[in-house]
């Protein structure tokens, strides 16, 4: 249904409500007015039948009739009697002795009257002064003016609130837009908007659907983009290490054989036997340096199986991380690896992207954390859905800007793209446990696409 056609219909039968309401409320005040005109009616009946009785009444009764012409006075000024008349009552004696008083003798001067003259037999001559009161009629009118002035505003205040229920009836699937909304902006596009009764919001919740269905399909094949671009550079990173092992490794390999015999041989020349060991150094260095160039290279993509050895690939991890201390001051620090069983082996891509992240890791902690103690875990993460989590802690410096680890152009960022593009995230956390220093840890949450098997 559309939105103003439902608004429309729920407000005409408010309007409807309402205007029952204010009938009923009219034929009530109705009803009570010819009531009390009623009495008005009747009282005036029993002033003309008292005067009558006044005049033709025994001398032994008169005191009971003027009590009874008093009593009704009276209930005239209560508002149970007579309704829009007022009466004085005299005796005509010469003095003309007022035997019942106006409430009001202003009321007299102002208003119509008529005289009703009453002569007895006896020579008693009674005169009653009728009189129009408009004070009732004033209370009334005062009485419908309040109660229109209360009906109207409580018709109103009935409108808005209402209308107030109304809108929050009908904009209340808002709150599940705005929930997915909420969702969609944490990247998280798994929630879908039911079907809505309104057409205008459930054409709203149409489009928010169709823009998420667009976005996970952007999201995938973004990472399948990401994905090809990292086996392209592992390709060429392996292509570049075959070439470096093949030409520059072999040269200078034989660079170093024949530094060595030039040594043997220029050994008794004083002059030239110190240039030919600055050279064998200067070669050392060299041979290490395209050692540890290879050893960042360094990457299993010569086999193009679907599946990488994970467990072999760590091995070499520790291999590597013995030798690149070698030559460097100080002790290696400690490298302990922990590897569920069952992921010795992972799909190729999961793979590379653990061991780059390893080697990555374990770089940064080389150059830069002054560390003594290393943990690398790779466990099953846990979750509903098949995945693993990757840890890296150190007990070195630690980090002293984290927000500047991610910033595009350093390793971190470039790890943290290839985990993504993997469908999973990537954060910084304390350090080992315990230990002096302050530490970082590294970890990453992965999932697993196919089954591992080991």
């Amino acid at each position: 249904m559309e939105l103003s056609r439902l608004l429309l219909r729920r407000l005409a039968g408010i309007t409807l409500a309402s205007l029952v309401l204010a009938l009923g409320l009219t034929a009530l005040w109705t009803h009570l007015d010819i009531g009390r005109e009623g009495q008005g009616a009747v009282a005036s009946a029993r002033l003309m039948a008292a005067a009558a009785h006044l005049r033709d009444a025994p001398p032994s009764q008169l005191p009971q009739v003027l009590a009874e012409l008093a009593r009704m006075r009276e209930a005239g000024a209560s508002g149970t009697g007579l309704r829009h008349l007022d009466f004085e009552l005299r005796e005509s004696d010469g003095a003309g002795r007022v035997l019942i008083p106006y409430r009001q003798t202003g009321v007299a001067a102002r208003s119509p009257s008529t005289r009703i003259t009453l002569a007895r037999e006896d020579g008693r001559v009674f005169e009653i002064r009728l009189i129009t009161n408009p004070e009732t009629e004033q209370a009334e009118a005062r009485e419908r003016s309040w109660g229109m002035t209360g009906l109207l505003l409580l018709q109103g205040l009935a409108m808005l609130l209402g209308m107030l229920w109304v809108l929050r009836r009908a904009l209340r699937p808002l709150d599940g837009i705005l929930a997915t909304v909420a969702r969609y902006r944490a990247q998280d596009f798994s929630p879908r908007v039911p079907a809505l009764p309104v057409r205008e919001l459930d054409q709203v919740g149409a489009a928010l659907n169709d823009l998420a269905e667009a976005l996970v399909a952007a999201r995938a094949r973004q990472q399948q983009l990401h994905l090809r671009l990292l086996t392209v550079q592992e390709d060429e990173r392996a292509r570049l290490t075959l070439a470096l092992q093949e030409h520059l490794a072999q040269d200078l390999a034989g660079l170093r054989v024949s530094t060595t015999c030039l040594l043997r041989q220029t050994r008794s020349d004083s002059q030239l036997h110190p240039l030919v060991q600055e050279l064998d150094q200067h070669g050392s260095q060299l041979q290490q340096g395209v050692r540890n160039l290879l050893t960042s290279l360094q990457t299993p993509l010569e086999d193009v199986e679907t599946r990488i050895p994970l467990a072999a690939l760590l091995h070499e991890v520790q291999d590597l991380w013995a030798q690149s201390w070698q030559h460097m001051p100080g002790s290696a620090p400690d490298l302990h690896i922990d590897l569920a069983p069952h992921l010795a082996e992972l799909p190729r891509e999961l793979g590379l992207t653990v061991h780059r992240m390893i080697q990555e890791a374990l770089a940064n902690i080389r150059h830069h954390a002054g560390a003594r103690q290393v943990r690398v875990s790779i466990q099953p993460s846990a979750g509903p859905e098949a995945g693993l989590e990757c840890l890296v802690q150190d007990d070195g410096n630690g980090l002293a800007d984290p927000a500047g680890a991610f910033v595009l152009g350093h390793g971190l960022a470039a790890l943290r793209e290839r985990i993504w593009a993997q469908g999973g995230s990537l954060s910084l956390e304390p350090g080992l446990p315990g230990a002096a220093g302050p530490g970082l840890g590294l970890r990453a949450q992965l999932p697993v696409k196919e089954q591992a098997h080991g």
